[in-house]
């Protein structure tokens, strides 16, 4: 499965929750292409020419001001099974897997993701070559470690923010809603 863009979800967020979950899933892989938005201040350049100091305003980053287009700098990866198929979500840079991440710092099948209960996943590195980290901390080959609501997690280089279902809505109307 592709990866869909935040502002796919924003018309569903009307659904009630048990519709919502039952349509896109319980739980969420959230990429942001900035990482993590820069930290913006005013700069002082020496300027050469004239020995005297340049001042250079850019805008600081609000999430209260953010445009709704924020929202397209994320990439949303639904964690649920295909029809047919385990209940383990396979993560890797190929399309065979449930949920296909093209980076070259990705193993073709790096990791598994499991829905334990209702509310609670858990991955498993499958041994690839960058390994997975769980709020930094490297995750031991083929063991099991539980996801936590907004906890991050890194595939090689690629950093993911794991969220379920009710927050991952409360993040949609949060991030995409007109300002």
């Amino acid at each position: 499965m592709l990866a869909m863009q935040l502002e796919e979800f924003v018309g569903d967020c009307g659904l009630e929750i048990d519709a919502f979950l039952a349509k896109h899933g319980r739980g969420f892989l959230l990429h942001c292409a900035l990482d993590r938005p820069p930290d913006l201040k005013d700069e002082v350049e020496d300027e050469p020419s004239t020995r005297s100091k340049k001042t250079r305003f850019t805008a600081r980053l609000d999430p209260e001001v953010l445009p709704m287009s924020f929202g397209s700098q994320y990439s949303v990866y639904r964690l649920r099974t295909s029809p047919g198929s385990s209940e383990h979500i396979k993560v890797g840079r190929v399309d065979e897997n449930e949920v296909c991440i093209a980076d070259s710092s990705i193993s073709k099948q790096h990791a598994e993701v499991r829905q334990v209960e209702s509310d609670q996943f858990a991955i498993m590195d499958l041994g690839s070559k960058n390994g997975t980290m769980v709020e930094q901390e490297r995750l031991l080959v083929r063991v099991w470690q539980s996801l936590e609501s907004n906890a991050t997690v890194q595939l090689g280089e690629v950093k993911l923010t794991f969220m379920l279902g009710p927050q991952f809505v409360a993040f949609v109307k949060q991030t995409c809603a007109p300002r």
